[in-house]
């Protein structure tokens, strides 16, 4: 009994030398290894479209409001003076 308890030691002190190490090391390599998933073209196409879209929108929103903007404050002034 004695020498099953000692082999039974001996084995969990060495297992993750023997065994575990060398089977983990694939497994990681694999992971690190593993190719990325892009995004399609299409996908891509998408999202430039969009982003476009909106930036023309915004800036057209910008435009307007700075223009209407400057129309109250002009407006403004002038009726301070009168």
């Amino acid at each position: 009994m004695r020498e099953v308890d000692r082999f039974m030691d001996l084995f969990k002190s060495k297992y993750s030398d023997v065994a575990s190490c060398p089977t983990l090391t694939p497994l990681k390599d694999r992971h690190y290894n593993a190719p990325e998933e892009l995004p399609s073209t299409e996908d891509l196409l998408k999202l430039k479209t969009y982003t476009d879209e909106q930036l023309e929108s915004l800036a057209d929103h910008l435009k307007h409001g700075l223009q209407g903007e400057v129309t109250e404050w002009v407006f403004f002034q002038i009726q301070s003076e009168i």
